[in-house]
Protein backbone atom coordinates (compact mmCIF):
# COMPACT_ATOMS: atom_id res chain seq x y z
CA UNK A 1 0.00 0.00 0.00
CA UNK A 2 2.51 2.77 -1.09
CA UNK A 3 0.15 5.50 -2.43
CA UNK A 4 -1.68 7.02 0.12
CA UNK A 5 -4.52 7.51 -2.25
CA UNK A 6 -5.59 4.30 -4.05
CA UNK A 7 -5.65 0.43 -2.75
CA UNK A 8 -5.39 -1.02 -5.95
CA UNK A 9 -2.01 0.31 -8.07
CA UNK A 10 -2.81 -1.71 -11.09
CA UNK A 11 -4.86 -4.82 -12.67
CA UNK A 12 -2.96 -7.68 -14.49
CA UNK A 13 -2.77 -11.34 -15.65
CA UNK A 14 -0.45 -13.44 -14.70
CA UNK A 15 0.01 -16.28 -12.26
CA UNK A 16 2.53 -19.65 -12.90
CA UNK A 17 -0.37 -20.94 -15.97
CA UNK A 18 -1.45 -18.09 -17.57
CA UNK A 19 2.50 -16.63 -17.75
CA UNK A 20 3.15 -19.95 -19.07
CA UNK A 21 0.28 -19.80 -21.38
CA UNK A 22 0.98 -15.92 -22.91
CA UNK A 23 4.92 -16.63 -22.87
CA UNK A 24 4.12 -19.95 -25.30
CA UNK A 25 1.56 -17.69 -27.51
CA UNK A 26 3.80 -14.67 -27.97
CA UNK A 27 6.53 -17.39 -29.44
CA UNK A 28 4.30 -19.04 -31.80
CA UNK A 29 2.90 -21.76 -29.97
CA UNK A 30 -1.20 -22.54 -30.10
CA UNK A 31 -2.30 -22.17 -26.10
CA UNK A 32 -5.66 -22.24 -24.70
CA UNK A 33 -6.64 -22.58 -20.96
CA UNK A 34 -8.52 -24.79 -18.58
CA UNK A 35 -10.31 -23.41 -15.71
CA UNK A 36 -13.53 -22.74 -14.53
CA UNK A 37 -14.48 -19.45 -13.48
CA UNK A 38 -16.82 -16.59 -12.99
CA UNK A 39 -18.96 -14.32 -15.27
CA UNK A 40 -17.48 -11.92 -13.08
CA UNK A 41 -15.55 -8.80 -13.38
CA UNK A 42 -12.41 -10.67 -13.04
CA UNK A 43 -13.21 -13.60 -15.43
CA UNK A 44 -14.49 -11.12 -17.86
CA UNK A 45 -10.71 -9.14 -17.51
CA UNK A 46 -8.85 -12.32 -18.08
CA UNK A 47 -10.72 -13.68 -21.12
CA UNK A 48 -10.37 -10.52 -22.23
CA UNK A 49 -6.52 -9.97 -22.03
CA UNK A 50 -6.45 -13.72 -23.01
CA UNK A 51 -8.05 -13.37 -26.38
CA UNK A 52 -6.24 -10.34 -26.74
CA UNK A 53 -2.60 -11.73 -26.70
CA UNK A 54 -4.20 -14.94 -28.63
CA UNK A 55 -4.99 -17.63 -25.86
CA UNK A 56 -7.88 -19.72 -26.65
CA UNK A 57 -10.31 -19.56 -24.30
CA UNK A 58 -12.23 -22.31 -25.90
CA UNK A 59 -12.19 -24.52 -22.68
CA UNK A 60 -12.95 -22.29 -19.87
CA UNK A 61 -15.78 -23.38 -18.65
CA UNK A 62 -17.72 -19.79 -17.24
CA UNK A 63 -20.96 -20.27 -15.07
CA UNK A 64 -22.95 -18.04 -12.41
CA UNK A 65 -22.11 -19.72 -9.06
CA UNK A 66 -18.84 -19.84 -10.05
CA UNK A 67 -16.08 -17.28 -8.82
CA UNK A 68 -12.78 -16.62 -10.80
CA UNK A 69 -9.52 -17.22 -9.26
CA UNK A 70 -7.60 -14.17 -7.95
CA UNK A 71 -4.39 -13.44 -6.42
CA UNK A 72 -3.46 -10.26 -5.02
CA UNK A 73 0.09 -9.10 -4.40
CA UNK A 74 1.41 -6.44 -2.14
CA UNK A 75 4.91 -5.09 -3.04
CA UNK A 76 6.66 -3.32 0.12
CA UNK A 77 9.03 -0.58 -0.65
CA UNK A 78 11.75 -3.05 -0.88
CA UNK A 79 10.42 -5.16 -3.11
CA UNK A 80 9.62 -8.05 -0.82
CA UNK A 81 6.70 -9.23 -1.75
CA UNK A 82 3.48 -11.17 -0.03
CA UNK A 83 1.08 -12.64 -2.07
CA UNK A 84 -2.66 -13.66 -0.81
CA UNK A 85 -4.67 -16.29 -3.15
CA UNK A 86 -8.29 -16.95 -3.49
CA UNK A 87 -8.61 -19.69 -5.31
CA UNK A 88 -12.46 -19.68 -5.82
CA UNK A 89 -13.41 -22.01 -8.25
CA UNK A 90 -10.51 -23.55 -9.23
CA UNK A 91 -10.89 -25.18 -5.81
CA UNK A 92 -13.45 -27.30 -7.90
CA UNK A 93 -11.06 -28.75 -10.32
CA UNK A 94 -11.01 -32.39 -8.57
CA UNK A 95 -10.60 -35.38 -10.39
CA UNK A 96 -14.00 -35.91 -11.45
CA UNK A 97 -14.12 -32.77 -12.66
CA UNK A 98 -11.35 -33.42 -15.07
CA UNK A 99 -12.49 -35.83 -16.32
CA UNK A 100 -16.25 -34.49 -17.07
CA UNK A 101 -14.70 -31.23 -18.57
CA UNK A 102 -11.17 -31.21 -19.15
CA UNK A 103 -10.78 -34.93 -20.24
CA UNK A 104 -11.60 -34.17 -24.08
CA UNK A 105 -10.04 -31.12 -25.00
CA UNK A 106 -6.70 -32.63 -23.03
CA UNK A 107 -7.45 -35.87 -25.58
CA UNK A 108 -8.44 -34.27 -28.82
CA UNK A 109 -6.81 -31.40 -28.76
CA UNK A 110 -3.62 -30.71 -26.61
CA UNK A 111 0.25 -31.40 -27.60
CA UNK A 112 1.70 -30.30 -24.09
CA UNK A 113 -0.33 -29.27 -20.84
CA UNK A 114 1.03 -27.40 -18.24
CA UNK A 115 -0.74 -27.80 -14.35
CA UNK A 116 0.88 -26.33 -11.30
CA UNK A 117 0.97 -27.28 -7.39
CA UNK A 118 -0.44 -24.29 -5.78
CA UNK A 119 -4.20 -23.59 -5.96
CA UNK A 120 -5.67 -26.83 -7.78
CA UNK A 121 -6.38 -29.48 -5.65
CA UNK A 122 -3.96 -32.57 -6.57
CA UNK A 123 -6.98 -34.65 -7.08
CA UNK A 124 -7.34 -32.29 -10.07
CA UNK A 125 -3.30 -32.35 -11.05
CA UNK A 126 -3.33 -35.60 -10.84
CA UNK A 127 -6.22 -36.02 -13.39
CA UNK A 128 -5.01 -33.42 -15.41
CA UNK A 129 -1.60 -35.41 -15.67
CA UNK A 130 -3.61 -39.10 -16.06
CA UNK A 131 -5.29 -37.50 -19.17
CA UNK A 132 -2.02 -35.96 -20.58
CA UNK A 133 -0.16 -39.61 -20.08
CA UNK A 134 -3.35 -41.48 -21.40
CA UNK A 135 -3.38 -38.89 -24.43
CA UNK A 136 0.50 -39.04 -24.81
CA UNK A 137 0.54 -35.21 -24.54
CA UNK A 138 4.29 -33.86 -22.78
CA UNK A 139 3.18 -33.01 -18.91
CA UNK A 140 4.84 -30.09 -17.35
CA UNK A 141 4.23 -29.93 -13.30
CA UNK A 142 5.30 -26.18 -11.91
CA UNK A 143 5.87 -27.00 -8.06
CA UNK A 144 5.11 -23.43 -7.05
CA UNK A 145 4.52 -24.10 -3.12
CA UNK A 146 6.50 -26.40 -1.49
CA UNK A 147 5.05 -29.48 -0.46
CA UNK A 148 4.46 -28.36 2.93
CA UNK A 149 2.90 -25.64 2.25
CA UNK A 150 0.63 -27.56 -0.18
CA UNK A 151 -0.09 -30.28 2.30
CA UNK A 152 -0.85 -27.74 5.17
CA UNK A 153 -1.57 -24.67 4.71
CA UNK A 154 -3.47 -24.83 0.96
CA UNK A 155 -5.09 -28.55 2.25
CA UNK A 156 -5.04 -29.11 -1.49
CA UNK A 157 -4.09 -32.69 -0.79
CA UNK A 158 -2.11 -36.21 0.54
CA UNK A 159 1.14 -36.40 0.78
CA UNK A 160 0.58 -39.34 -1.38
CA UNK A 161 -0.94 -37.36 -4.09
CA UNK A 162 1.99 -34.78 -3.81
CA UNK A 163 4.37 -37.55 -4.62
CA UNK A 164 2.36 -39.25 -7.21
CA UNK A 165 1.96 -36.00 -8.94
CA UNK A 166 6.09 -35.05 -8.99
CA UNK A 167 6.38 -38.94 -10.20
CA UNK A 168 3.51 -38.33 -13.07
CA UNK A 169 4.96 -35.53 -14.87
CA UNK A 170 6.83 -35.48 -17.47
CA UNK A 171 8.98 -32.34 -16.84
CA UNK A 172 9.04 -30.92 -13.22
CA UNK A 173 9.52 -27.11 -12.90
CA UNK A 174 9.70 -25.87 -9.03
CA UNK A 175 10.49 -23.08 -7.22
CA UNK A 176 14.05 -23.41 -5.43
CA UNK A 177 12.40 -23.76 -2.20
CA UNK A 178 9.72 -26.36 -3.42
CA UNK A 179 12.68 -28.24 -5.01
CA UNK A 180 14.63 -28.71 -1.90
CA UNK A 181 11.49 -30.02 0.15
CA UNK A 182 10.37 -32.26 -2.54
CA UNK A 183 13.62 -33.64 -2.77
CA UNK A 184 13.83 -34.89 0.56
CA UNK A 185 10.43 -36.43 0.13
CA UNK A 186 11.54 -38.28 -3.28
CA UNK A 187 14.73 -39.27 -2.03
CA UNK A 188 15.30 -38.64 1.19
CA UNK A 189 18.71 -40.97 1.87
CA UNK A 190 20.17 -38.23 -1.01
CA UNK A 191 19.03 -35.10 0.93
Amino acid sequence: FQSPTKVLESRLIGGVTLNHLCWAQLLGVPTGLLALQGDDVSGRFIRQQLKRIGVSTEFIQVKQGYTTAQCFVYIQKDGERSIMMAPGSTSLIKDEMVRSVFAAPIQNTASMVTTEISQVPLSGVLGILDEAKKASVLSILDLDVSPSVALKEANLGTHKEVLKCVQQADVLKPARHAAEEALEILAPDVA
